[in-house]
């Protein structure tokens, strides 16, 4: 078991395989924190592939490939949204 704040800090493993971003635009990050580098727009209705969890990211692949981080609040659980083009 985790002491103190490591918690915060493990990688959880997570039986969601997909989201969908519920927020109007959803950034993906290059790590698991609002002033990590933008690597890309999710638009509102996109779905994402789920690797891992870490706190309140998760880490996913955007339908264009690109793996990043995108936080728990701006999306939800689903599959029922298709890739953007």
């Amino acid at each position: 078991m985790a002491k103190g704040n490591l918690a915060f800090h493990e990688v959880m493993p997570t039986d969601i395989r997909q989201v969908i971003v519920q927020a109007k635009k959803a950034a993906l990050r290059s790590g698991p924190s609002s002033r990590s580098k933008r690597l890309e727009v999710l638009p509102s209705g996109v779905s994402a592939t789920v690797h891992e969890k870490l706190g309140s990211w998760y880490l996913v692949d955007s339908p264009k490939g690109v793996r990043g981080w995108v936080k728990e609040g701006e999306v939800r659980q689903g599959a029922e949204a298709s890739p953007a083009e």
